[in-house]
């Protein structure tokens, strides 16, 4: 096991109704309840951080950090709290008359990103509407439906939703925070689902087998929503069956495609589609668009081509109706007993990163028991095209800037006035105060947050609290607590892509605590910032799995074995282009059963792990076997196959059996890699190699300890532990550890080995100790 330390890049407390930044001050001083005259806090404050993930990042990407073995990493939000070493403190008062606080809970969030529409499309919806009159965004369309179909007695959370619309990447759903392709709403996402009810051009090629399934799905309580919609691009520019799709540049794409192939099928040929002529590459569907448009041959004929696309698209969505009238009330009586409602249109796709349009021909509704369609037309659309329109939100991150503050208030200012502050000093001004950004209200010098304080308590603001992503909750009992919450989920999520827009996460006190009123006292919890000039730096750490315990020196029967292929360059552990195989053979050269091709894993850069399955049942002991790598490629070059032997022991190899019990050793260390009080660079990395002796036996080495290894510095008398006790690599010819000083912090540090022998543990104190120092 190893850590790796993330440390904090900017942070800062903002103070509630304040423009006072304290963006470099070394303590965080969370606080609420009254607005005392010392501190114009005005109740409550919150801090803010963001982290420097770029050496997990690299780490990970150069497979020094690799999950191949285990998915056993975590993340953890480390922060010393300023009252965490003496005792006598609790319940005291601060040096600014503020109560430690006690018996809360914090919160760590994730900053939100702002909402901001997509640009203005005025000229954009009259180019559309030029060509549907009726055209509305298709945000506006997808909130406005949730809102008709909930005034018919159905919650959008109640509803099955049966979508019908082509496969093509563009009319995927729309996310918040995802930078994806896809138009279509996000609103719609509230339904029950969806069911992909189409197939190309969105026609329903799900069939009555299709319609049945969905309406069997419907819950007690609950509808059915089927909406059947082919699609067609419109470019800015007016061009109808086309669109400008991300990443192509000038390229104009068909859209729908696959009603542009069906259009230049039926003109070119003099005979109506038969389907056996279409077999070939199972292009069932792609028969239908053609049997569909075959009777409007020469209409099509004598079309442009957008003409030809928008009439061939109408024709398609008023056969989809057709189908979907005739087919669904035989299908889904059997399944279900509540209304069912079909809705019919056109989607509109537009240039990439603008908002989409939709136009409704026809919304119905099926009663199940009376056998009877209703038409809803005319009054779904009076209310869709007044209704407000609603545009597609454009995530936006909000970057913020440190600032340049130190103090919480100006001591400048008079006491007792309006804005707190002590007596006036005999300087005019005050270089350790600052109103500049960051701030409750702002970002930067021309950007504000969305919402002052980031978000807003009461859940009466543009951001709310129930609006964001909480990470973790800590309760803090005495006050005196450090944090440590688990931020596991947030940071994969960050290196791997699946959550975006991050500018930093915020800690804060509850709402239920930040809204109490009528409190006489402030109350305050500090914390160490990153600009504390102690060795209490706030940090991220990260715990990872690299710990290797190769098995070679001591193979044993009737268990499982682990064995390491170690891969160097130059010198250097490299990493191979693929996993390699391995394979068990006897001396005879036959593969042991169910050992002929072994998977493997990266434990850490360059080190390959194989667990040898127990499956020498049978085999005598001692017994000499082989483990052959195979499939060894380095940038591209094929490497000969390696093959590395070992010996099978008996079980009892490792176990001492006797009428006395067994006195503890005493062990000797000698270290290489680290001289005894080397003064180090904090940009190496150092394997440190650890020679294990029975004391008082000259050059007597042992192969297989149970040893570990510790790390610390020390403030004062007081060891503050850098890495906590940690098995130490064992492999066939040494035992070693790995320490990397990049994310160590330059200080004097020690280390302690501890091994477990005869059920004790014995610890031998500061057996290497060495100094990091800051690199010029």
């Amino acid at each position: 096991m190893s850590i790796l330390r993330s440390y904090i890049d900017k942070n800062n407390t903002i103070v509630s109704n304040s423009t006072v930044n304290t963006g470099r001050n070394p303590v965080i001083e969370l606080n609420f309840g009254a607005s005392d005259l010392i501190v114009p806090n005005f109740g409550y404050t919150r801090f803010i951080f963001d982290l420097d993930l770029s050496l997990l990042r690299s780490d990970i990407q150069s497979g020094v950090i690799s999950t191949g073995c285990t998915s056993a990493m975590t993340h953890t939000l480390k922060m010393t709290n300023t009252s965490s070493f003496d005792n006598e403190l609790l319940n005291t008062f601060m040096s600014n008359e503020r109560r430690r606080a006690t018996s809360f809970d914090l919160i760590l969030f994730r900053i939100p990103e702002t909402c901001n529409p997509t640009p203005a499309q005025s000229a954009y919806t009259e180019t559309v509407q030029y060509t549907y009159p009726n055209a509305v965004f298709a945000e506006t369309w997808g909130t406005y439906t949730t809102g008709f179909i909930a005034s018919q007695g159905y919650s959008s959370d109640n509803i099955i939703y049966a979508e019908g619309i082509c496969s093509d990447d563009v009319d995927g759903p729309t996310f918040t925070g995802i930078n994806n392709i896809g138009e279509f709403p996000e609103s719609m996402n509230t339904f029950l689902g969806p069911f992909m009810s189409g197939g190309l051009a969105g026609y329903p090629f799900v069939g009555s087998v299709g319609l049945g399934a969905w309406a069997s799905h419907v819950t007690n309580t609950g509808t059915l929503f089927i909406s059947s919609m082919p699609h067609i691009g419109i470019t800015e520019d007016g061009d109808v069956g086309y669109m400008y799709r991300r990443g192509q540049g000038t390229y104009l794409s068909n859209t729908c495609g696959a009603v542009a192939g069906a259009i230049g099928w039926v003109t070119s040929f003099n005979d109506a589609p038969v389907y056996t002529g279409f077999t070939d590459g199972g292009n069932y569907e792609f028969f239908v668009l053609t049997d569909i448009l075959w009777p409007y041959k020469s209409t099509l004929t004598g079309m442009t081509y957008g003409e030809q696309m928008k009439f061939a698209t109408d024709a398609i969505r008023d056969a989809a109706e057709q189908f979907i009238i005739a087919n669904l009330p035989a299908s889904v009586t059997a399944q279900t007993s509540n209304d069912v409602y079909f809705c019919n249109g056109i989607f509109i796709n537009t240039d990439d990163g603008s908002e989409a349009y939709v136009d409704i021909n026809r919304f119905k509704r099926y009663n199940t028991s009376a056998n009877t369609w209703t038409d809803l037309t005319s009054i779904y659309l009076s209310g869709l095209t007044a209704a407000t329109p609603v545009q597609t939100c454009i995530p936006t991150p909000q970057y913020w800037d440190e600032g340049v503050g130190y103090d919480y208030n100006d001591f400048n200012i008079t006491k007792n006035s309006p804005y707190g502050g002590s007596t006036p000093l005999t300087y005019v001004d005050s270089r350790a105060f600052s109103t500049r950004p960051s701030n409750w209200y702002q970002t930067t010098t021309i950007s504000n947050w969305s919402n002052p304080g980031i978000y807003n308590n009461k859940n009466e603001g543009t951001v709310n609290y129930d609006d964001l992503s909480i990470i973790a909750r800590q309760h803090f009992e005495f006050g005196d607590e450090d944090i440590e919450m688990d931020m596991t989920d947030e940071i994969q999520g960050v290196l791997d892509g699946s959550i975006t827009g991050v500018t930093g996460w915020g800690v804060a006190y509850l709402p239920q605590i930040e809204n109490i009123s009528g409190l006489t006292d402030s109350y305050s919890v500090a914390f160490f910032s990153r600009h504390t000039q102690t060795f209490y730096q706030p940090y991220l750490l990260t715990n990872y799995d690299d710990l290797i315990q190769d098995d070679r020196n001591l193979f044993l029967k009737n268990q499982e074995n682990k064995l390491f292929l170690y891969i160097y360059q130059n010198g250097d552990l490299v990493n191979l282009d693929e996993l390699p195989f391995v394979r068990i053979e006897d001396r005879n050269g036959a593969a042991i059963s169910g050992m002929a091709s072994l998977t493997t894993c990266l434990r850490t850069k360059g080190v390959y792990e194989v667990i040898v399955p127990n499956g020498f049942s049978g085999s005598p002991t001692p017994c000499e076997y082989f483990d052959i790598w195979s499939g060894l490629t380095i940038n591209g070059q094929n490497i000969p196959n390696v093959t590395n032997q070992f010996i099978l022991q008996n079980y009892t190899a490792g176990i001492t059996i006797g009428s006395k019990s067994k006195d503890p050793e005493i062990y000797g260390f000698d270290f290489y890699g680290i001289l005894q009080n080397e003064k180090i660079l904090n940009s190496d990395i150092r394997k440190v190699g650890v020679t294990i002796k029975k004391a008082y036996t000259g050059q007597q080495l042992l192969l297989n300890v149970s040893v570990f290894y510790r790390v610390y510095v020390k403030e004062g008398t007081t060891e503050v532990q850098v890495q906590d006790w940690t098995p130490i690599n064992r492999t066939p010819n040494e035992y070693y550890f790995i320490f990397d000083m990049r994310d160590k912090i330059p200080n004097e540090y020690y280390v302690d080995i501890q091994v477990n022998t005869s059920g004790e543990k014995d610890t031998y104190k500061k057996q290497l100790t060495f100094q990091i120092v800051n690199k010029k």
